[in-house]
């Protein structure tokens, strides 16, 4: 058998599992180390000491249609709805979890709480990233959640949207975690979830056109590139964020009238 082919046989089987395992409001854990999001994922992973960069939440398991969807707060889209067939043609690394001491009316009740959220389209906080690099490189290079006190109530990254969502349906969670400091590896360490038996997966990608395990960047240029690259498209993303705002604020500022004689 091919590799490519090898590739699609285990991930359908695995696919399958998640199909007969998983119920909405159930969580998921993933990192990736290939596609345009994987220079974020790396260095939340870094930043977060975590093994994990992302987390989602499962909002549909239809086994009639073999369709499973799940509510995220994706870099560069904000909060949306995706079927976790795309989503996990990239993953290396998926894991699906379960919060303890919730009811199954709790869960669906998040899974609402999160639908709800995403009727009104916020935009992912990728300044929320920013915050978290200070506390990193504050704390002496060690990631402190106490660090993290700031955050943008209209805006979500994706641990903060299943937090949020998950508090509103009224389910625990540690005192520690605050929309502020919480992270996918925060979530991850947290004794409220649990794993649910034979849902990890590691599938091996498609294209894997370069591994951050194995230290290498893009096309050779070495580890560390993502950072690079990373910066600059925040910096860039800030430069244009403020040339809008400018715009704006001239737009609204009405024009000047010249005193008669002057």
């Amino acid at each position: 058998m091919r590799e490519y082919e090898k590739y699609v046989s285990d991930w359908e089987h695995n696919f399958q599992k998640c199909l007969d395992g998983l119920e909405p409001g159930d969580i998921m854990l993933s990192a990736r180390l290939t596609g345009p999001t994987n220079k974020v994922g790396e260095i939340i992973r870094k930043w977060t000491d975590s093994k994990y960069s992302h987390v989602a939440i499962v909002s549909e398991v239809d086994k009639l249609t073999g369709r499973i969807k799940i509510l995220e707060a994706a870099f560069g889209k904000g909060v949306v709805e995706t079927d976790l067939r795309e989503y996990m043609d990239g993953a290396n690394l998926v894991s699906f979890r379960r919060l303890q001491h919730a009811t199954p009316e709790q869960r669906r009740a998040m899974v609402r709480i999160a639908k709800r959220i995403a009727r009104d389209r916020p935009q992912y906080d990728a300044a929320q990233l920013g915050r978290i690099a200070i506390g990193f490189m504050s704390a002496g290079g060690k990631f402190d959640p106490k660090k993290l006190t700031q955050f943008d109530k209209d805006k979500f990254i994706c641990s903060e949207f299943v937090l949020v969502s998950a508090r509103g349906a009224g389910i625990p969670f540690s005192k520690t975690l605050t929309r502020a400091n919480v992270t996918p590896g925060g979530i991850n360490r947290s004794w409220q979830t649990h794993t649910i038996s034979g849902l990890t997966f590691q599938p091996k990608p498609r294209d894997m056109k370069f591994s951050m395990a194995a230290g290498k960047g893009v096309r050779g240029k070495g580890k560390g590139n993502e950072f690079a690259i990373f910066l600059a498209y925040m910096t860039e993303k800030a430069r244009k964020s403020a040339q809008a705002a400018a715009k704006k604020r001239k737009a609204k500022k009405p024009p000047t009238r010249r005193r008669p004689g002057k």
